[in-house]
């Protein structure tokens, strides 16, 4: 039997904590090991650490974990982050029998807030940042990510908006959509994608594909990209272009 590693979950208004087990490969191909009763990773270099996430369950679906995470959820406005940590299990109350700490978000700014507030508190905070730059070090498990998809007729597709952030708050996006921002210069957008959890990694896993932006050109070279890689378009345009087909949602900011 091949265990993969499960991380613990919770939400701020139970008492009651558990370790969702999953029992799927292919952690034994990894070089870092995590302690189940401890919440601790080992690192190849043989140093224990205490990884923590501190987004939404929906990021870490999207994004994907640091290998052995334990996630703590704590807004940027959020107070009694740290003391929700300790109650749920996650990190030890006496500061002197944790490991270092490792914490992440996805910009580095909560995860930043929750280091200082672990710092108070007499915690070893080893290191904290974004999810991105944490992963070369620590690795990502990107077996907990899920791409949403969207379903038009009842066919299942997937809906990618290359625009910036800024652009889908100012203007909306089509319903479904995720969002993978390439410039019109960018080379690795695809790559980029894929990393981030919003584009599955093997094609034929990958339900066929629509591309928009404002224009269509960013859209148009994206698509270009994924049919190299061996990737289905259905097609490609401008987001207004598109709008009468699948309709316009606001876009929702993730916190």
């Amino acid at each position: 039997l091949h265990t993969r590693i499960g991380f613990l979950s919770c939400a701020p208004e139970r008492k009651n904590w558990s370790i969702e087990a999953i029992t799927e490969p292919p952690y034994h191909q990894t070089e870092t090991k995590v302690d189940m009763q401890k919440g601790v990773v080992k690192t190849p270099d043989g140093k224990e650490v205490l990884v923590i996430d501190v987004r939404s369950e929906d990021e870490a679906k999207h994004h994907g974990i640091l290998k052995g995470s334990s996630r703590v959820r704590c807004d940027i406005t959020s107070t009694g982050c740290v003391e929700k940590g300790i109650a749920a299990g996650l990190i030890p109350e006496d500061a002197k029998k944790c490991p270092e700490i490792v914490v992440y978000c996805k910009s580095g700014r909560r995860a930043g807030r929750f280091a200082e507030m672990l710092k108070e508190r007499g915690y070893s905070v080893k290191d904290y940042g974004k999810l991105e730059d944490l992963a070369k070090k620590y690795g990502i498990d990107h077996e907990h990510i899920s791409s949403k998809t969207a379903n038009v007729d009842g066919k299942k597709i997937l809906i990618v908006d290359v625009r910036s952030e800024n652009e889908a708050k100012a203007t909306g996006v089509l319903k479904g959509a995720v969002r993978s921002e390439c410039s019109i210069s960018a080379t690795n957008c695809v790559d980029n994608g894929i990393k981030k959890g919003v584009i599955p990694p093997d094609p034929k896993n990958c339900p066929p594909i629509v591309v928009f932006c404002k224009s269509g050109r960013r859209a148009a070279r994206f698509a270009g990209m994924l049919k190299e890689k061996g990737y289905t378009i259905l097609e490609t345009g401008g987001i207004y272009d598109l709008e009468k087909k699948y309709g316009i949602e606001s876009e929702k900011k993730q916190k």
